[in-house]
């Protein structure tokens, strides 16, 4: 754990950048490997072979609940900037 936290602070604000080039290269290696162990199943039946009304709901609650959260998130952070504004701002007696 020390060892991450000692690189998060060697890149400073540089980190979110190093693991956007990290999700990249895991994307592009999984589909590489897909491809390669798969090519044949890929043609014959699809991308989504074996998918089913599970799977298909495990996928839908898990984007919704991803849209609800943000939209929650969106709104604390509205209202918490709304109040920081107002508190900043001077009284006005006039």
């Amino acid at each position: 754990m020390r060892l991450l936290e000692r690189v998060l602070e060697d890149l400073g604000q540089f980190w979110h950048l190093f693991f956007s080039y990290l999700a990249i290269f895991g994307f592009l290696l999984g589909i590489l490997a897909m491809l390669l162990a798969d090519w044949n199943a890929l043609l014959a039946e699809g991308f989504f072979q074996g998918y089913n009304s599970v799977t298909w709901t495990v996928i839908f609650l898990q984007s919704v609940y991803a849209l609800v959260r943000r939209i929650g998130f969106d709104s604390i952070r509205t209202k918490c900037a709304s109040v920081l504004k107002q508190a900043r701002e001077p009284p006005n007696f006039i």
